[in-house]
């Protein structure tokens, strides 16, 4: 009987025990754990720009968060503190515009310089030649001779002593130049009667006006020498002792005849009127 009634006493003090101990019961640890991270405050990261008149620079934060933990008898509790590492980027840029590219526009010219076409003509070097009446007539086939001296005039079939036929050519300027270094000019040979008379083809070493002229000369196709002087025009003086008076006239003087002088048969060159009087001559060439 007394062990029931002690059975029962202690039934009843557990039970007391039990229904003031429920209201104050910690909580858990796992429940303390997530109401720790509900409660966790975190720093977002910022960005801040700095704008210049030349350059643009950027700062970048970087946040980290380290976690803490603190724990105690009744709870865990985990806080986060941010730390920040900041980061300046400068980039060249105009303030507030967005960054440009600027490339150089490059033209390339491409220049053809063409060289001006030319013409090169090679003339056959001028024969060396000797001069030979070529038509009919009293001198056919006589070679031009003269004496070696100024004024010598320009004779066939001579049979004085010094005159020699004489090798010619023509040279760049087409004047007749022989193997002595003389040319061949045309001296005028105008007289009181003879107004028109052609001139006296003789050697010389410079021109005259209205006395001498060099025989401006070329070789023909059929190898003729084709020769002429500028024509002039005369007027008679007061007696047949005066000379005339000359002046040029329009056109050339381009006849060969044969006239007669101290020598004998000599070369005249003169226009159509003055050589009618006396007897034509073609002269042609023989190439030495």
């Amino acid at each position: 009987m007394r062990y029931s009634a002690l059975l029962q006493l202690a039934i009843g003090l557990f039970s007391i025990g039990n229904v003031f101990a429920n209201p104050c019961k910690p909580r858990s640890a796992t429940t303390a754990t997530s109401a720790a991270t509900d409660s966790t405050t975190t720093s977002a990261a910022s960005t801040d720009y700095s704008v210049t008149s030349s350059f643009v620079a950027e700062t970048l934060t970087e946040t980290s968060a380290v976690p803490t933990v603190e724990t105690s008898d009744s709870s865990a509790m985990i806080e986060t503190t941010a730390t920040s590492d900041t980061i300046v980027l400068t980039t060249a840029e105009s303030t507030g515009a967005e960054p440009t590219t600027t490339e150089a526009a490059t033209t390339d010219f491409t220049t053809t310089t063409t060289a001006p076409a030319t013409e090169t003509t090679s003339d056959a070097p001028m024969p060396t030649f000797t001069m030979v009446v070529t038509r009919s007539g009293p001198v056919q086939g006589e070679s031009l001779q003269s004496e070696n001296r100024e004024n010598s005039v320009a004779a066939f079939k001579v049979n004085y002593p010094g005159w020699t036929a004489r090798t010619y050519t023509i040279d760049s300027q087409g004047r007749l130049i022989n193997d002595q270094g003389w040319f061949l000019c045309g001296r005028y040979s105008a007289n009181y009667f003879e107004l028109k008379k052609p001139a006296a083809v003789s050697l010389c070493s410079s021109e005259t006006p209205l006395q001498a002229a060099f025989l401006n000369c070329r070789l023909s196709d059929d190898l003729e020498v084709q020769c002429s002087i500028p024509a002039i025009s005369c007027v008679a003086g007061q007696d047949f002792f005066s000379f005339p008076t000359c002046i040029p006239a329009d056109g050339t003087w381009d006849i060969f005849s044969l006239g007669q002088s101290g020598p004998g048969n000599t070369l005249q060159i003169g226009g159509s009127a003055g050589s009618a009087a006396y007897p034509a001559l073609s002269i042609g060439i023989q190439k030495v």
